[in-house]
Formats: C-alpha cells, sequence, structure tokens
C-alpha cells in the first residue's frame, strides 16, 4: 500500500494462510502482502498499514451470503477506514443500489454497484453489435487498450478540453473526460430528517470517530465535455491508453 517498486498491495481477509499463499502465487506482479482479520476492525487496519495507504478497496464479504449484511460491513468498514486515514482515497463495491446513499454520506470518493452496467452492455448489444465488446476490453485486465486516470501537464490549466484532447493524441491517447476531487457538504448535513435507524447508526459513529465536521473530498466526473470547456488546475484526464504504453 506504500508506494514501492511493484508497488505493495496488503489485502485483508479471514481466510486461511494457505487460501491466502495460493491468491499470492496467482498475482505475483502485485507484490501481495495478506493480513489475516476483521477488516472493520481498527487494529486489523492498522496492522495492514492503512494509515500509510494511497488507495483503499473495500469488497463484499461473500461469505455472509446476505447482501444486506454484506454492505452493512462495507459501510462501517467505510466509516472506519475514514476515521482513521481521511486523506486516503476509498473505493466501495455494494451489492444493493439503494445503499450507495450511505457511502455518500460517510464520504466513500468512489463508489461501484454490482451488476450496475449490466442493463447497459445488454441493451448495448440489441442495439449496436459490438459496444459491450468494446466496454469488457477497456475493463478486461488482459486487454490491449485500458481506461486510466492521469495527471495533467500543469500548462494545460485555463486551457480548453479540445487543447488537452489534442495533446493526449499526438501522444497516442484518447482523452474521455474530465475527474477533480471536490469538497462535499459536511456529512453530518446530509443525513435525512427523519432518521432511520441507519442514518442514525452512522450519526454514532461520526461521533465516536470525531468526523462530524472534517472536510473530505468526493470525485466528480465530466464525460466528454464540449470542446471549449476549460481545464482547471483540479482537473484530471481520464484516457484510453495501449496496456504498457
Amino acid at each position: 500500500m506504500n508506494q514501492q517498486s511493484p508497488p505493495r498491495v496488503v489485502f485483508i481477509g479471514d481466510i486461511a494462510p494457505d487460501a491466502a499463499e495460493g491468491i499470492i502465487e496467482q498475482y505475483p506482479e502485485l507484490n501481495l502482502k495478506h493480513v489475516r482479520g476483521n477488516w472493520t476492525h481498527e487494529e486489523v487496519l492498522k496492522r495492514a498499514g492503512v494509515l500509510d495507504a494511497k488507495r483503499v478497496i473495500i469488497l463484499p464479504d461473500e461469505s455472509l451470503i446476505d447482501p444486506g449484511k454484506m454492505d452493512a460491513k462495507t459501510i462501517l468498514a467505510t466509516i472506519t477506514v475514514k476515521a482513521l486515514h481521511p486523506e486516503g482515497r476509498l473505493l466501495a463495491h455494494i451489492m444493493k443500489r439503494e445503499n450507495r446513499v450511505f457511502l455518500q454520506r460517510v464520504n466513500a470518493d468512489e463508489i461501484l454497484v454490482s451488476d450496475e452496467y449490466s442493463g447497459f452492455l445488454l441493451a448495448s448489444n440489441a442495439i449496436s453489435t459490438g459496444v459491450s465488446q468494446m466496454v469488457r476490453e477497456m475493463l478486461s485486465l488482459e486487454g490491449e487498450n485500458i481506461l486510466n486516470g492521469i495527471n495533467i501537464p500543469n500548462e494545460f490549466a485555463g486551457k480548453t478540453f479540445l487543447e488537452l484532447s489534442n495533446y493526449f493524441h499526438s501522444k497516442g491517447s484518447l482523452l474521455t473526460g474530465l475527474i477533480r476531487e471536490e469538497t462535499p457538504l459536511e456529512a453530518m448535513d446530509v443525513l435525512s430528517a427523519d432518521q432511520s435507524a441507519l442514518d442514525e447508526f452512522i450519526q454514532r459513529k461520526f461521533k465516536e470517530a470525531g468526523m462530524g465536521s472534517e472536510d473530505s473530498t468526493r470525485t466528480r466526473s465530466r464525460l466528454n465535455p464540449p470542446p471549449d470547456a476549460i481545464i482547471d488546475k483540479r482537473d484530471r484526464a481520464v484516457i484510453i491508453r495501449k496496456r504498457g504504453g
């Protein structure tokens, strides 16, 4: 999780050492390290190095079987990680779309919902054959072309999206959009007025963690903005590039 060469990736899971070793052997290029335990517990997260982590990804605990329980654990883990390391980037994967709002309330930087795009892929394939294949290639770990978020050279701040697009085209890449980290409302301000049980649970956890009034960041994306859109110094570029390029 610290920047090394190759980068260190730490995964937390309450699995047997031989099962963890099998995962490590399967992905030798990731420089994997396993920490055994429950990733909602502070001591386990600290042992895994979360205080120094550049990025944290929280995946559903499939051993729980019930999607609602999986999402509840993901939300609790997000609260714990954000309390320990608020400046770290966090992506949370949930099973049920309706639970997205709770992750937004605890300031998850990015949220992935299972099967969120399956309907789009099916519809696209019915209307225009080949679209779903291209999307799968960009999302595949083995595809020739990949989506990549990268920093924009400082000299493009104040210039147009078209100028930046031409720059990346000259490098053999396709500029598809922009992403920016913005400071949202305080977490406590977006809790619903009727104070549902989960709202109250989240609010209590924020108070316990001392997170009620701290600022956080959230990612905003703009796909295919107009050519004359002005590049902000806070923007990052999302490009399609050749793998290894």
